[in-house]
C-alpha cells in the first residue's frame, strides 16, 4: 500500500500533483493507494476513478492548546488522531499467517 498524506483532497489535488504521481507509481507495482487527509471534498465515484483505493479525511482541526501555543493538538485531539490512523493502519494491513493461528490458538474468533 502507498499512503498519501495530505491537507486537503480535492479536485485539484486528484489530477495534479502528488496523488497522481502515486497512483502511477503504484499501479506499476500493483499495490493501492491510500490517502489520508484533513479533509476531503471528493466522493468515492471521484476518487475510484483517479485510481484512489481509500481516502480517509480525520476531520480534525488544529487548536491552540490551553497554554495558547498555536497549531498545536490538545492531548485528546492528539490520542483520538492517533486512534484513527491506527485503525486505517489495521484495515490495510494483511494478517500474517502466523498471527491467525496464535488467534485461533487461544481461542478468538477467526478472521
Amino acid at each position: 500500500m502507498l499512503v498519501v498524506v495530505l491537507d486537503a483532497l480535492d479536485a485539484e489535488s486528484v489530477h495534479e500533483g502528488e496523488v497522481p504521481d502515486a497512483v502511477r507509481m503504484a499501479g506499476d507495482v500493483g499495490v493501492p493507494v491510500v490517502v489520508v487527509c484533513r479533509t476531503s471534498e471528493v466522493g468515492r465515484r471521484e476518487s475510484g476513478a483517479a485510481g484512489i483505493a481509500g481516502v480517509y479525511p480525520l476531520g480534525l482541526p488544529d487548536v491552540p492548546r490551553s497554554d495558547g501555543a498555536a497549531g498545536a493538538d490538545p492531548d485528546g485531539a492528539r490520542a483520538d488522531r492517533h486512534a484513527r490512523v491506527a485503525r486505517i493502519a489495521r484495515t490495510w494491513t494483511p494478517v500474517h499467517p502466523a498471527a491467525r493461528v496464535e488467534w485461533e490458538h487461544v481461542g478468538a474468533p477467526r478472521c
